[in-house]
C-alpha cells in the first residue's frame, strides 16, 4: 500500500474557518505593523538628530507600507494566507533591523565601546551581518554600518518557500 499523502490544507479546514482566521491574523498584523512604525519614527528621528550633530544630512522616517489586503475567497485565500506570511516575515526582519539601529544608536550616544560590539553581536547572531569578524573598533563599526538592509533576496526566497511548503501549496 502506498504511503499517505498528507492532505492539501483546503481540505482540513472550512474555507469559513480559513478566511476567519486570516482576517484575525491580518487585524494582529496591522497592530504590530502600526506599533511599529511608531517605534522605527521615533529611532530615525534620534538617528537623524545624531548625524544632524556630527555634521552629516538628517533624514525623514520612511514608514512600513501598510499592505491592500484583498477580500478572501476561496480562490484567495491560498495566496492570501501566503501573502500575510510574507508580511510577518518583512516585519519580523524589520523589527531585528530596527533593533540594531537603536542598539548601536545608543552606543554611538554613550560613546559605549562595549555596547558597539553588542550591536555587532547581535546583527550576527540575528543573521543581518554576514561579513568577516571585525577586530578593531572601527571595523566593528563599519560592520554595523554596512548593514543597508533587514534581508536579502534570498532570505526573502527562501522564506516564501518554507511557507509555501508548510501551507502544502508546493512540495517541499
Amino acid at each position: 500500500m502506498p504511503p499517505r499523502r498528507p492532505q492539501p490544507r483546503w481540505s482540513r479546514l472550512s474555507l469559513e474557518t480559513r478566511i476567519r482566521t486570516l482576517k484575525d491574523k491580518r487585524k494582529s498584523f496591522l497592530t504590530r505593523l502600526e506599533l511599529f512604525n511608531h517605534r522605527r519614527r521615533n529611532t530615525h528621528q534620534l538617528f537623524s538628530a545624531y548625524a544632524e550633530r556630527h555634521g552629516q544630512p538628517g533624514w525623514e522616517a520612511v514608514p512600513y507600507q501598510t499592505p491592500e489586503f484583498p477580500l478572501l475567497t476561496a480562490k484567495t485565500i491560498d495566496s492570501e494566507e501566503l501573502s500575510l506570511a510574507v508580511y510577518e516575515f518583512q516585519l519580523s526582519r524589520s523589527r531585528k533591523f530596527g533593533q540594531l539601529q537603536e542598539l548601536f544608536l545608543e552606543a554611538l550616544e554613550l560613546d559605549n565601546v562595549e555596547g558597539i560590539w553588542e550591536a555587532y553581536m547581535f546583527a550576527k547572531r540575528e543573521g543581518l551581518y554576514k561579513g568577516k569578524k571585525p577586530t578593531t573598533q572601527e571595523e566593528c563599526s563599519d560592520a554595523i554600518m554596512s548593514v543597508r538592509k533587514p534581508w536579502s533576496e534570498e532570505e526573502l526566497d527562501d522564506a516564501v518557500y518554507e511557507e509555501a511548503a508548510k501551507l502544502h501549496l508546493i512540495k517541499p
